[in-house]
């Protein structure tokens, strides 16, 4: 085992998305709330110096958040203020196309409150997404062009120590040893909010976590960082001298959401720049999700790598086609969407923003597609010609019935699977696969390659639409994801104690002795894929665990089997997708086929595991569900029921 094994990855990727859905690493909350509100003027006064001395202790982070915005809302309205500005300037567009001046001061805070949660989680995703393809090198190198205000630092700074401490929860050295940063920006404003942003989170990892080993050069670098004013619409960016724009082996170029904001020129420099990326490098390129700007991205990546032979697609699609792209990419939607969890502070600027200005996005506590966004990773092909994804054979038809291998590239609406339609020798603008109404998609991710058989071709309401359709005799299999319910454990020992305590404090911060039982369970149900089931014969246990839940701000995660049997359709859903991470049973209702139904089907489905809570006869229960059938655990259970009047 090492750091780039499935079951690290799978720790680290459930660790930066429980449940699905993307999380803003509360290290960056707490550090946007310093920079809102940590100038002088502010903390004048006492309440809020209260306030902020509370958080720093980190004993109640999710409460002290609230108590801060409660603060802002009685007191100062500074974030009501903030979202009239950005009001008036959607009034005269639509989000996606809001004019962004990066000049002004109050448009960088609404910025730094809306905008950098969700660029943060695109970048870590790409990221994450990108050393499960690739092992990074011992020294690292990342430069941003277009840093806005931190979001690609503090997303790869924040990813990187938690890796660092999966890695010590399994007994794995780090693969990364040192790191260093260089931002470049037309604006000083955004150079300034960056820097300021690194700092507060620096200063705040630096007194939360304990013994990580990647900290002490996150800390060098972040004291070190390079930036420079370069506007890339005006300057050729392979000419500028080495001391200002560092470029070298193993270099990780971030280019999030610039793209579509520069001339021609600017785009034509960035293609020049990137063709140059020395051996061992790549370039993460974010675009918004939207149809337009989605497309300019595939012409702008087809346009790179036209005769470009030392570039190769590593993400997310193309990877089979080498350097020389199919004319059917430039005319691609390839939009990604993602869940987010939205933390207190965002979510308290979207309402009242809402209010100010219609948003037709969803802000639905599950399934939002916030982060909807396209991407590409381009790197430049090292010594090891190994690494070139093997081009993909043709799609095999025969009358109607057709087999291939096709790369999953998300739901579209009505119900429809996209596919690469450059994939697979289909040669139409658009493919896509009909589900039978009875059948669930595997387990798959964006980008994913699924071989299907026996699907049955159609022709859409166009000759450039092919629509492959799901039958009773159609397999579906992802190559691609391997093992999803991976049964592997962690032993918390003295060797992994203070990796255990930096992943806690992540979603607990300090931890009472009187809530460690409650936090360990919670914990461990966090650190695996699937579900942890939890077994109490007592409401009462229960509801200090779900209490606990919601104190810390992640009560979405949990649920219950009342909350079944008074919600069942709703409940079902979500747990079946993985939005759930505890299920909290009580022994008594295991009398009923829908919750036994309900078990056996995350079992078979996510993967399950069984906790007790509580006394000898609930323990002896989870034994039984966690040894045999659920189909048979009435059976046990009745013979359990003779001693259930005693021990309860």
């Amino acid at each position: 085992m090492d750091a780039y094994s499935p079951q690290v990855l799978e720790t680290l990727r459930t660790l930066i998305a429980p449940g699905g859905r993307m999380r803003l690493s509360p290290f960056v909350e707490e550090a946007q709330l310093r920079v809102l509100f940590g100038s002088e003027e502010y903390q004048q006064d006492e309440e809020l110096r209260s306030l902020f001395a509370e958080l720093s202790e980190c004993k109640s982070r999710f409460e002290t958040i609230r108590a801060i915005l409660d603060w802002d809302q009685r007191r100062s309205n500074t974030i009501r203020q903030l979202c009239e500005k950005y009001a008036e300037l959607l009034s005269t567009t639509t989000y996606l196309y809001i004019r962004r001046n990066y000049q002004d001061e109050s448009f960088l805070k609404s910025f730094l409150i809306h905008d950098m949660p969700l660029s943060f989680c695109k970048v870590q995703l790409a990221f994450f997404d990108l050393i499960s393809r690739r092992p990074l090198p011992e020294s690292l190198h990342i430069v941003d062009i277009g840093i806005g205000v931190g979001n690609a630092p503090t997303a790869i700074f924040d990813l990187l120590l938690v890796w660092a401490d999966v890695c010590k929860l399994y007994g794995v050295d780090f693969p990364i040893k040192q790191i260093s940063y260089a931002g470049f920006d037309r604006s000083q404003k955004c150079i300034d909010f960056t820097r300021k942003i690194i700092k507060e989170f620096v200063s705040i990892v630096r007194d939360r976590l304990r013994e990580n080993s990647f900290l002490d050069p996150i800390i060098f670098c972040a004291n070190n960082p390079r930036f420079n004013i370069i506007d890339v619409n005006n300057v050729d960016l392979c000419h500028l001298n080495t001391s200002i724009f560092p470029f070298q082996e193993n270099t990780v170029l971030v280019i999030c959401n610039v793209l579509s904001e520069l001339s021609d020129s600017g785009k034509n420099n960035l293609i020049n720049f990137v063709r140059k990326m020395p051996r061992n490098s790549y370039a993460i390129v974010i675009e918004p999700g939207d149809e337009n700007r989605s497309k300019n991205l595939n012409r702008w990546r087809r346009g790179l790598l036209q005769d470009a032979s030392n570039l190769e697609t590593v993400l997310a699609c193309g990877m089979e086609l080498g350097h020389q792209l199919s004319p059917i990419c430039e005319e691609c939607w390839k939009r990604r969407q993602d869940y987010f969890h939205q933390p207190q502070l965002f979510r308290y600027f979207c309402e009242i923003a809402v209010k100010l200005h219609p948003d037709r996005r969803s802000f639905d506590e599950y399934e939002n597609n916030l982060l909807s966004w396209s991407y590409t990773v381009v790197g430049s092909q090292s010594s090891n010609s190994d690494s070139i994804e093997p081009t993909a054979p043709l799609a095999s038809v025969q009358g109607s019935i057709i087999e291939g291998i096709f790369r999953y590239m998300g739901i579209v609406p009505r119900g429809l699977i996209k596919l690469c339609p450059a994939v697979g020798g289909m040669n139409v603008k658009r493919l896509f696969l009909r589900l039978a109404p009875e059948f669930t998609l595997p387990p798959v991710r964006y980008g994913d390659r699924l071989l299907i058989r026996n699907a049955r071709l159609s022709i859409g309401r166009d000759q450039d639409t092919i629509i492959l359709r799901h039958s009773n005799d159609t397999e579906i299999i992802n190559i691609d994801i391997g093992e999803t319910k991976m049964d592997f454990s962690i032993s918390f020992t003295d060797q992994n104690q203070h990796a255990v305590e930096n992943i806690a404090c992540r979603f607990f911060g300090l931890v009472s002795p009187e809530d460690e039982e409650k936090m360990f369970l919670i914990l461990s149900a966090l650190l695996f894929t699937g579900i942890t089931i939890v077994m109490s014969c007592q409401y009462s246990l229960i509801e200090q665990h779900l209490q606990y839940c919601n104190k810390n701000g992640i009560g979405d995660l949990a649920t219950t089997s009342q909350d079944v049997l008074e919600r069942q359709q709703e409940v079902e859903i979500r747990m079946e997708k993985g939005y759930y991470k505890i299920f909290y049973v009580e022994c008594s209702h295991l009398d009923s086929n829908q919750i036994l139904s309900l078990i056996r089907t995350v079992d078979e489905k996510l993967g399950a595991r069984y906790r007790a809570l509580g006394n000898t006869l609930c323990q002896k229960i989870t034994h039984a569900l966690r040894r045999i059938n659920t189909s048979s655990a009435m059976r046990a259970l009745k013979q359990l029921e003779g001693r259930a009047e005693d021990e309860t």
